[in-house]
């Protein structure tokens, strides 16, 4: 099985994510990830965060007007992610690369020195696991949503939705619609008699 580099890059914002929430969630104010470097490892995570945001919705604006409807779009979002989008993979890769960044700092910051089993390997591990497992869902679930917004603004549909939206919250409630007869949409239709012959 081969790896797509350009797939395997989505995983690093957020698996840079959720090593900085378990160093949070395990040290809370006690030091900062990174020691003197927190200020850059925050700013790697944040540019890195908005270059995954901006290049989705670059996908999004590329193929939304291809696209009938947003699972169509959601479908081709979730296969330029790693394992195509299936949970077990797509959450592993965030995992796996989540405890490769905790541990590869907390190593340059103190050496690794581990004061037990319990509080300096399996309780980090846990809660990478966790907080990875959260991004993952997090991730899949907004680009069903982007996809969705995306499909609806390329057809023009959100614009008549929110007209529509308007029309009725400030619409009266006594006010009733003309009947209309079915020849007036026949005369329109066919607005000129056919040629004699």
């Amino acid at each position: 099985m081969s790896v797509d580099i350009r797939k395997a890059v989505a995983v690093v914002p957020l698996a840079v994510l959720s090593a900085l929430l378990a160093h949070q969630v395990r040290f809370g104010d006690d030091h900062a990830m990174g020691g003197e470097g927190n200020e850059a490892l925050v700013g790697f995570a944040v540019a890195s965060l908005a270059s995954l945001a901006l290049a989705a919705l670059w996908l999004v604006a590329r193929e939304a007007r291809t696209c009938a409807s947003g699972s169509i779009l959601a479908r081709r979002l979730v296969d330029a992610l790693p394992g195509s989008g299936r949970f077990v993979p797509w959450a592993s890769a965030i995992a796996i690369g989540a405890i490769g960044i905790y541990f590869g700092i907390e190593t340059l910051e103190h050496g690794f020195v581990v004061e037990g089993a319990w509080p300096g390997v399996l309780l980090p591990s846990a809660i990478l696991a966790i907080v990875s497992t959260c991004a993952a869902v997090g991730s899949l679930a907004l680009t069903r949503v982007l996809a969705d917004l995306g499909v609806a603004i390329a057809n023009g549909r959100l614009f008549f939705r929110l007209a529509e939206a308007a029309s009725t919250v400030f619409a009266r409630v006594s006010s009733t619609r003309p009947v209309h007869t079915g020849r007036v949409g026949f005369k329109t239709r066919f607005g000129r008699a056919p040629p004699q012959s």
